[in-house]
């Protein structure tokens, strides 16, 4: 016995043709860089005076720049970092100083990496002089 119930296939509609989607293009591939962080001046009479870079002569040591400006403020060495919010480089420590100001601890410092260097040359003819010349006259205490 059949049934008289059969299912009729469902009525498709046709759409009208549309085009495929285009296939997405990859951005050409630029060069990765890192992020350069600008040091912010607090106001813009400083950023002015801001040097471009540290100055044209040797580089400058972190600790006898930190040495040099703690002797201009007066303050212990070692507080120096904090007192400018820890920079990080040499140049970091350029922001808070006017282009005279940064000329004369530059060159501060420098004199004082100069004075460090022939103190250790002078102990290490020293040294050189003692292990040469094992027999010779004691330093009296």
């Amino acid at each position: 016995v059949e049934s008289a119930w059969v299912a009729a296939p469902p009525k498709v509609v046709p759409q009208p043709m549309q085009p495929p989607p285009a296939p997405a293009q990859p951005k050409p591939a630029q060069p990765q860089q890192a992020p350069q962080q600008q040091p912010k001046p607090k106001s813009k009479a400083k950023a002015a005076a801001l040097p471009a870079r540290v100055d044209d002569g040797p580089p400058i040591s972190y600790a006898c720049l930190c040495t040099a400006i703690g002797e201009k403020l007066k303050i212990n060495r070692d507080d120096v970092r904090q007192r400018f919010d820890y920079p990080e480089t040499v140049d970091d420590f350029a922001q808070h100083f006017d282009a005279s100001t940064w000329s004369v601890l530059a060159d501060r410092a420098r004199a004082i990496e100069q004075k460090k260097k022939e103190e250790e040359i002078k102990k290490e003819q020293q040294r050189r002089m003692r292990a040469a010349n094992p027999g010779g006259p004691k330093a009296v205490p």
